[in-house]
């Protein structure tokens, strides 16, 4: 059992350092990454999150709800449009 608390604790700890991380990175890259960097970061978020407690997840959220927020627009300056069944396009262009 004692274990099990030690490799939760690496898995919140670890899941900090890589939010860090993915901040950087936005930070770097003028605040946006691709979607293909983005699914890299959460395919490697996914299994650290699954790997905490309910506590654990619970903490990380409150800890999350606690942060600065980062400035942003607000207003995003896009439109809907239509989009065909399958075609692998956005549901929103730029305006």
């Amino acid at each position: 059992m004692g274990s099990e608390v030690t490799a939760m604790s690496k898995a919140t700890e670890r899941y900090r350092h890589l939010l860090f991380e993915l901040e950087l990175e936005r930070l770097v890259h003028g605040g946006v990454l691709s979607q293909e960097v983005e699914l890299v970061y959460t395919e490697r978020f996914e299994p650290l999150w699954f790997a905490m407690s309910a506590d654990e997840q619970s903490e990380l959220e409150a800890w999350f709800k606690s942060r600065r927020a980062v400035a942003a627009k607000s207003e995003l300056h896009e439109q809907d449009c239509t989009v065909v069944l399958n075609s692998g396009g956005p549901p929103r262009k730029a305006a």
